[in-house]
């Protein structure tokens, strides 16, 4: 009985060093992981373009080139597209700050002032809960405590320089990461296929061959038509943005697409956006919710009607 105990204990041992173990070679590797599983999605994406270009006789690298640069390609265009809008955004933000405070000031003194009361209400109660600190005695002949003044650090422009770099050198690898992965994934795409089935299924060949090609086509559909869906509620999006007035409305309209593969709270980051902008230019509060309106609707028709239709004829469900 105590050796069966502790066999237990020194099973369970064994695996919660081997999760810690996992866990640590995943934080530490993290580097080439996260870039690897964003080039397998990209590889996925692109295989059916690649596969269109070699049936029409183009070799396997040429193929792969062409449809690796014209993602990027496309990939720059659209951050290009966005840093501009973006630094649009921040010239026009100072024109909005007045109708930003009258608003604000609006809402303080709405209701007779319900929300000052409250929010002084608050404050007391906050105030009273709030133990003040006891004056320090001094004893006779003790010296007082000497005040600690905090000073800011001074600005350093090399530092700023540095810290920018940093992050721009981060980025910039990261992307030839990717594209280094992908690019080898989409050349060797047969290769991989032939290894992989000679570690899962060497017994059963043509059934395996088959098996991964049929799941490779059909996560390459979903995520071909993900990225349609997306693109179409991004450009709706947009086009009822332009109608309601609000600024900027190929900005929202990336945004949207964007932030829609965020589950559950992408949807409501992409609208309060928009809103903010219409709080600050719009006197009213009309284009506020209709803006949420515009989003919610649309994200209810595309995931109730367009989704299940879509997905289910691309995934073969």
């Amino acid at each position: 009985m105590a050796n069966g105990n502790r066999s237990t204990k020194s099973a369970g041992a064994a695996g919660l060093l081997s999760l810690v173990v996992a866990v640590a070679a995943l934080y530490f590797a993290r580097a080439i992981l996260i870039p690897f599983a964003l080039a397998v999605l990209l590889a996925f994406l692109l295989a059916p373009l690649v596969v269109r270009l070699r049936h029409w006789g183009l070799g396997r690298v040429p193929s792969t080139m062409i449809v690796v640069l014209f993602s990027f390609l496309m990939l720059a265009i659209v951050g290009g597209a966005m840093t501009s809008q973006l630094a649009d955004l921040a010239h026009k933000l100072p024109e909005y700050e007045q109708n930003i405070r009258r608003k604000l000031e609006s809402l303080k003194s709405s209701g007779g002032g319900v929300i000052s009361r409250m929010t002084r209400v608050v404050r007391n109660v906050t105030e009273e809960l709030t133990p003040t600190p006891a004056p320090a005695k001094t004893q006779p002949g003790e010296e007082r405590p000497v005040p600690v003044e905090i000073r800011r650090a001074t600005f350093s422009p090399l530092e700023l320089i540095r810290n920018v770099l940093g992050s721009v050198l981060s980025v910039v690898l990261t992307a030839l990461i990717v594209i280094v992965f992908v690019v080898f994934m989409l050349i060797q795409r047969e290769d991989l296929r032939d290894r992989l089935i000679r570690l899962l299924g060497a017994g059963r060949v043509n059934v395996t061959t088959q098996a991964l090609d049929e799941a490779a086509q059909r996560v390459s559909r979903y995520l071909l038509a993900l990225l349609g869906v997306n693109i179409v509620y991004g450009l709706v999006a947009g086009i009822g943005l332009y109608f309601i007035g609000v600024p900027n409305p190929l900005l929202w309209g990336l945004m949207a697409g964007l932030l829609r593969y965020v589950p559950y709270l992408g949807i409501w980051i992409a609208a309060a956006m928009p809103a903010a902008v219409a709080f600050g230019v719009d006197p009213g509060w009309v284009e506020v919710v209709i803006i949420f309106g515009l989003y919610v609707g649309v994200d209810v028709l595309v995931y109730n009607f367009v989704e299940p239709q879509l997905y289910g004829n691309s995934t073969g469900i």
